[in-house]
């Protein structure tokens, strides 16, 4: 649901192309990470999700704003 959301700017025109392929990468890894708790479900993993998604956020919000300066 959350990649879909970010994917959802894009859709409606408010990001560009470069926002696009980093929200793609993004998501992708966020979802190998979901996954991977699914499967494994260590507390090792819970960190390194819980991590990764506060570093996508973060990113995201980079990759927007140097889009939007593009």
């Amino acid at each position: 649901m959350l990649i879909a959301a970010t994917l959802l700017m894009w859709a409606l025109g408010l990001a560009g192309v470069v926002y696009l392929v980093g929200a793609v990468f993004l998501g992708a890894y966020l979802a190998w990470l979901a996954w991977k708790v699914w499967r494994v479900g260590r507390n090792r993993v819970y960190y390194r999700m819980y991590r990764h998604s506060n570093y996508y956020l973060l990113l995201l919000f980079v990759i927007l704003a140097i889009d939007s300066m593009l």
